[in-house]
């Protein structure tokens, strides 16, 4: 349900125009140790569901816009840790986290995100304070990540195996013999210090936010050719929001993005850090009159120096991919107990610069369109109120195959469905106990979600089927 606080509306969508700017969400920080909380994040896009999240758990959670981008979270509801939470969020998706002190990192496998184990100081400060007319939120901190990986592999390959095995028609039983490709064994050290300042400023309708940060990092190799690299940069961000009495808020924002990026190339060298500009613009839209908050965004984003990972463990990288797109979405309680989510990602991802002679086109499995509906009811009088039932559909459209796009991966849609029932509507000795059912790909659809390579591709995710039991107190 889409809850309505008169007085509060607009700060909260101050709030998450200022979380959509920045890539950000905008909250205190968890506590060293954190507590079971109570959540109610209906099913929705992932970033409106990290927002909430961060909003309702008081979670510092950090991710590029491009991570999250036209991926729909399941949801979660009942008295948890922010951690279950958030694991629950990202199920089924390429997604990983890291828990830095008082902070939580997201990364996709694309970004080659260090979710490794790791050791982290943070500290982080924040002051409230006006100047005059202008209310000044601001923060101050800095970090220290220190992370190993240890890479053994050796790989085994019969070149007469690839002259017949076809992995779209595939033919089972046919003889293999195997023989040695190559192999690899190194240790890789990173280590990663950062200082950032941030200040957010509120002025009547106005809400600008200014921040820098900048890095240190170095990556060291320990093999038969040690090797060590260091790097440093500064990254800033920007943005600024209006918003009117009417519910409108247009919004724009700048962002950099720098991130480390750990392994090697096929000729031993080291990967060069990922950097990254986004210019994004944007109108939210919410209704005074009813429940409904409507978003419309365009942006464009270009990264340097992006990871490809490669058949055998190989990874390399491009010299610049440039994303431009929009994206649609609206969330509406149609009537009492019935809400609608609907969401739609045009996504125009072009490589324009290559080292491989890729130029012009577009990386492998990175879908041009993405859309997903769903729908939301809880019976709201008779035997059956508190019921809670939800379905909807994701789309994901077709994705070449490989880097030289020589072939396409066909689209794929699947279903999801909840269903969840608080027992104490029954038994007053069960109150506050909840039970719920999630699936997701409901019908089991058999499709291929991606491919690297002619010879290496991913099938989707099965029928997935979660019973969760929760007790609120």
């Amino acid at each position: 349900m889409i809850d309505r606080i008169p007085d509060l509306s607009r700060q909260r969508l101050r709030r998450c125009v200022t979380a959509a700017a920045l890539g950000l969400a905008l909250t205190a920080a968890m506590p060293g140790q954190a507590e079971p909380v109570q959540l109610n994040i209906p099913a929705q896009s992932l970033a409106s569901a990290l927002t909430a999240l961060g909003e309702q758990a008081n979670l510092q959670i950090v991710y590029g816009q491009d991570t999250v981008r036209g991926i729909r979270s399941r949801g979660v509801s009942g008295r948890m840790e922010p951690e279950e939470a958030l694991r629950r969020l990202l199920e089924g998706t390429p997604i990983s986290y890291q828990v830095d002190g008082n902070s939580v990192t997201l990364g996709s496998g694309d970004d080659s995100a260090l979710a490794l184990p790791s050791t982290s100081v943070v500290g982080q400060a924040q002051a409230d304070f006006a100047t005059g007319a202008v209310n000044h939120t601001a923060l101050a901190g800095f970090d220290y990540n220190n992370g190993k990986f240890d890479q053994q592999q050796q790989v085994d390959l019969s070149l007469d195996v690839f002259d017949v095995f076809d992995v779209f028609q595939p033919v089972y039983g046919q003889p293999q013999t195997f023989v040695p490709a190559f192999g690899s064994d190194y240790e890789q050290k990173l280590s990663m210090t950062g200082v950032y300042l941030q200040d957010q400023m509120k002025i009547d309708n106005w809400v600008f936010v200014l921040g820098g940060r900048y890095d240190w990092t170095s990556d060291q190799r320990d093999d038969r050719f040690p090797q060590t690299q260091k790097d440093e940069k500064f990254t800033g961000r920007a943005g600024v929001v209006y918003v009117f009495e009417n519910g409108l808020a247009p919004y724009a924002s700048y962002s950099e993005s720098f991130l480390p990026t750990i392994g090697r190339t096929p000729d031993g060298s080291q990967l060069e850090p990922t950097i990254g500009k986004q210019y994004e613009i944007g109108l939210k839209y919410e209704p005074n009159d009813y429940n409904a908050l409507f978003t419309i965004a365009a942006f464009d984003l270009t990264r340097e120096n992006l990871t490809e990972f490669l058949p055998f463990g190989e990874v390399r990288q491009e010299g610049e991919v440039r994303s431009k797109g929009i994206e649609l979405e609206a969330k509406v309680e149609v009537t009492q107990g019935l809400n609608l989510l609907g969401s739609y990602t045009w996504n125009d991802v072009e490589v324009t610069e290559s080292n491989l002679g890729t130029e012009g086109n577009t990386p492998f499995r990175v879908p041009e369109h993405m859309a997903s509906l769903w729908a939301d009811y809880i019976v709201q009088g008779g035997t059956l109120e508190g019921l809670r039932i939800g379905g909807g559909a994701r789309y994901v459209g077709s994705t070449y195959g490989d880097s030289a796009n020589s072939f396409k991966v066909d689209s794929y849609s699947v279903i999801d469905a909840l269903v969840s029932y608080q027992l104490g509507r029954i038994d007053s000795s069960l109150q506050g106990v909840e039970v719920a059912l999630n699936a997701t790909n409901l019908f089991d659809e058999e499709y291929v979600a991606g491919c690297f390579s002619n010879m290496g591709c991913q099938y989707g995710q099965q029928r997935t089927v979660y019973g969760t039991v929760t007790y609120n107190w």
